[in-house]
């Protein structure tokens, strides 16, 4: 389960090397990428690192990468 954090204020979240490891784009690398009868994976936008405070998205257990997948083609 996923929730939202509440924060005010703007962030910017950083896709470079550092301490955490946000994704943007790249090859689709999750089961389900490509749906049934269908020959083109979606295409992965962002990969987020949960654990960085600025996500306004938390998880619950032991969830910590959040893939952003949108279906063009």
């Amino acid at each position: 389960m996923l929730r939202q954090k509440y924060d005010p204020h703007p962030a910017k979240l950083t896709f470079k090397p550092g301490n955490f490891t946000h994704v943007f784009g790249g090859t689709p690398r999750h089961k389900g990428a490509k749906p049934e009868r269908h020959e083109v994976p979606m295409h992965l936008l962002a990969d987020l690192d949960l654990t960085d405070q600025l996500v306004p998205i938390e998880g619950e257990s032991d969830l910590i990468r959040l893939p952003l997948y949108y279906p063009i083609g």
